[in-house]
């Protein structure tokens, strides 16, 4: 909107302007350039949360968002890869895998596409084996 404009409800549009600068200031706060996602929240006694939530996806949805283009596409693909998968935690925990057998659902899983250095894979294999085994 310019400024002088007339709102629908007869009152000038700068004044919505203002209030939605004011909004996307304050928003600009949860932005963390270091994770490339939001902040879950800022300013809470115990500091700012770093914790990855799915509620971010909201604002990066809006249609006027007041993240960046870049800053929403950073959202919507750390909350892919770190939100997004294909088991439910229940499964994991009921099945009670072996080692060998974890170790060939991770390569099932680096096959359709997941990301893992060798020593990542490892480690993985062996946390699932040590946490949910038999």
């Amino acid at each position: 909107m310019k400024p002088g404009n007339i709102f629908l409800l007869g009152e000038p549009a700068d004044q919505y302007d203002r209030m939605a600068e004011h909004t996307r200031t304050g928003f600009a706060r949860f932005w963390n350039e270091a994770t490339g996602y939001c902040y879950d929240a800022i300013d809470s006694p115990s500091g700012d949360d770093l914790a990855m939530r799915p509620n971010q996806l909201f604002a990066a949805s809006l249609p006027y968002s007041p993240l960046t283009e870049r800053q929403r596409r950073a959202v919507v693909d750390a909350c892919t890869c770190y939100l997004l998968t294909s088991h439910e935690e229940s499964e994991v925990v009921a099945v009670g895998r072996t080692r060998s057998e974890w170790s060939q659902k991770i390569d099932q899983m680096i096959v359709f596409g997941a990301k893992l250095t060798e020593e990542e894979r490892e480690t993985l294999v062996e946390y699932l084996a040590e946490t949910y085994g038999p």
